[in-house]
C-alpha cells in the first residue's frame, strides 16, 4: 500500500511540475474569452522612475510605428516645466513622426474636462500625428504603447508629471512579436470604436 501511495504522489507531483513549467515558458495564457499561446523574448519591469528613460529610448529607437493609448496625456507649456519628462516623451513622438513613422494616439475624453488636453492634441495634430478621443461610452484607462509591432509597454503609468516623476507606478516592457500582435489587434479595435 505504501508503494502505491508513493507512486501516486510522484505522478501528481510530476504533473504539477510539468504544468508549472508549461505555464512559465510560453504556455497557454487566458486573454478574456480567447486563449493564445504568447511567447516572449524578454520582459523588463519598469517601476517608478525606471519608466521614463526606458520608454524615451525605446521611442527614440523606433523604426516603423508607435501606437499609444492613454488615459492621461499631458504637455506643460510653462517655462518652468518646458523640459519635463512628460514633454520630452511627447517631443519624442513628434521626432518619430518627422522620421516618417506611423504614429497614432488614442486618449480618453475625460482628460479634456479640465481643458488641458486640447492644447497637446492640437500641437500633435499640427505635426501630422493622428490622435483620437476614445468612444464616449467607455473610459479608456489603459496605458499602452506598441512599438514596431515588436515591443509592448503596458502598466499603470500615464504621461503626466505625477505618474512619471512622483507616483509609485508599475509597468512592463515586453519584447515579443506575438504579444505585440495581440495588443495591436486590441489597439485597432479601440481605434475603430473612436
Amino acid at each position: 500500500m505504501k508503494n502505491k501511495f508513493l507512486i501516486l504522489v510522484c505522478i501528481v507531483a510530476g504533473i504539477m511540475i510539468g504544468y508549472s513549467l508549461f505555464s512559465i515558458f510560453g504556455g497557454v495564457q487566458e486573454t478574456g474569452t480567447a486563449s493564445a499561446k504568447l511567447g516572449y523574448d524578454s520582459v523588463t519591469i519598469l517601476t517608478d522612475r525606471d519608466y521614463f528613460p526606458v520608454v524615451r529610448e525605446a521611442i527614440a529607437n523606433s523604426k516603423e510605428s508607435l501606437h499609444l493609448a492613454l488615459f492621461e496625456l499631458k504637455y506643460y507649456t510653462s517655462k518652468q516645466y518646458k523640459d519635463s519628462n512628460e514633454n520630452l516623451l511627447v517631443n519624442e513622438l513628434i521626432k518619430a513622426k518627422e522620421r516618417g513613422l506611423d504614429v497614432k494616439i488614442i486618449v480618453d475624453e475625460y482628460g479634456n474636462k479640465y481643458g488641458d488636453l486640447d492644447e497637446v492634441i492640437n500641437m500633435l495634430r499640427g505635426h501630422g500625428i493622428v490622435i483620437k478621443y476614445d468612444n464616449s461610452k467607455t473610459t479608456t484607462h489603459t496605458k499602452l504603447l506598441i512599438i514596431d509591432d515588436e515591443i509592448v509597454i503596458i502598466g499603470s503609468t500615464n504621461w503626466s508629471h505625477f505618474a512619471i516623476d512622483r507616483n509609485h507606478e508599475a509597468s512592463v516592457l515586453i519584447k515579443s512579436e506575438q504579444v505585440a500582435h495581440e495588443f495591436e489587434k486590441y489597439f485597432n479595435d479601440l481605434w475603430g470604436e473612436s
